[in-house]
């Protein structure tokens, strides 16, 4: 995806208007975080049919710093990716480890 429909698209968000700070927290690094959109958004297309689904959540931003606290990718290595059977019953979940922050779900 193009940096500039990532940041078309991060501003359509309901909580917008967190990302230019608010009660002593910096503004958000857009580029850092489009740049960061964009990895999770090649990291999913390197995992090509074997991937269901990738959700991240949440996406901590603090300035420029951006982490992606907690993610769930689904879906099944190695699997034939035609007919693509249904998700359910199939997953796996990936924490990160702590962050170096600590702010990680470790």
């Amino acid at each position: 995806m193009a940096a500039d429909e990532i940041r078309r698209m991060l501003t359509e968000l309901r909580g917008a208007r967190l990302l230019s700070g608010i009660r002593g927290v910096p503004a958000a690094d857009i580029d850092a975080v489009t740049r960061a959109v964009a990895a999770i958004g090649d990291a999913a297309l390197a995992l090509g049919p074997t991937l269901d689904a990738l959700e991240v959540n949440p996406l901590w931003v603090k300035g420029g710093q951006v982490e992606a606290l907690d993610a769930l990718a689904t879906g099944a290595l190695g699997r034939n990716p035609s007919p693509r059977p249904s998700p359910k019953g199939r997953g796996g979940r990936a924490n990160s480890s702590p962050s170096p922050s600590g702010r990680g779900s470790g």
